[in-house]
């Protein structure tokens, strides 16, 4: 569950302690932004494994080969994922339902609710190391909101796509989605944004999309990838991004 940080609300202890519950004196980590409350800086769920998505190894052999395979033979989307009920979020079983005759998809999703399987749906699940394997054999990813419009996936994909892997093809239900560093780094550069009602016009965008704009993207995203992933060792990471934000905000904070 993705909830603000600090999750300390006790409006008695604040009051105990003399501070002021103006709410433009209250500044909110969150990973979620519609739980922000006052000001909020949405800060990504950090990757620390597998080595070879934060750089502290060289990525294994198979996937050395899956990525060197010729862009327009790989696999057009790679979509999996678990689909939450329909009363949460209907963005996951929407997609599904679109891409599912689609030809060069790749669909492996489970339902929460087995009720809201569509007819002839068989689930599928992919064991951690087949859906690496996909991810960086594939041309895009799909990266949709979930039970919460953050989603780990987002992070993931940046670097899987750092690594020479999927593209993120972004989706979610609001009209403006404030992905983690959304006002820091030109996202655009990395990732597809769409949404259901411009999904048709943009699968011909990536289905057009040549191997000389992907490694454009691929540049974007080994210079993105130091703000999404877990280090310990001092190098730049989304701490010492969260860090930076947080102090920008210090010397020019928003009226």
């Amino acid at each position: 569950n993705t909830k603000p940080f600090p999750r300390f609300v006790d409006r008695n202890a604040f009051t105990r302690r003399n501070i002021s519950l103006d709410q433009r004196n209250i500044h909110w980590l969150v990973m979620d932004p519609f739980l922000g409350r006052g000001h909020s800086l949405v800060t990504p769920f950090a990757v620390s494994q597998p080595c070879f998505l934060v750089g502290t190894c060289d990525p294994p052999a198979n996937l050395v080969r899956l990525r060197s395979r010729p862009w327009m033979e790989r696999q057009l989307l790679f979509f999996a994922g678990r689909v939450p009920k329909r009363r949460i979020s209907s963005l996951r079983g929407a997609l599904y339902l679109s891409l599912r005759n689609h030809s060069n998809v790749s669909l492996h999703v489970t339902f929460v609710n087995p009720a809201e399987q569509p007819p002839g749906f068989t689930p599928s699940h992919l064991p951690y190391d087949e859906y690496v394997e996909r991810a960086m054999s594939s041309r895009f990813c799909v990266v949709a909101s979930g039970d919460n419009m953050a989603t780990p996936k987002f992070t993931e994909a940046i670097l899987v796509a750092s690594q020479g892997g999927c593209i993120p093809f972004v989706f979610c239900l609001s009209r403006i989605c404030p992905w983690p560093w959304h006002e820091r780094l030109p996202l655009h550069k990395v990732a597809v944004f769409s949404s259901l009602q411009t999904l048709k016009a943009d699968l011909a965008v990536i289905e057009r999309m040549d191997e000389s704009e992907a490694k454009r993207r691929y540049h974007a995203a080994r210079h993105f990838a130091p703000h999404y992933r877990s280090a310990l060792d001092g190098r730049w990471s989304a701490a010492h991004a969260t860090i930076d934000e947080m102090c920008h905000e210090a010397l020019h904070p928003r009226l």
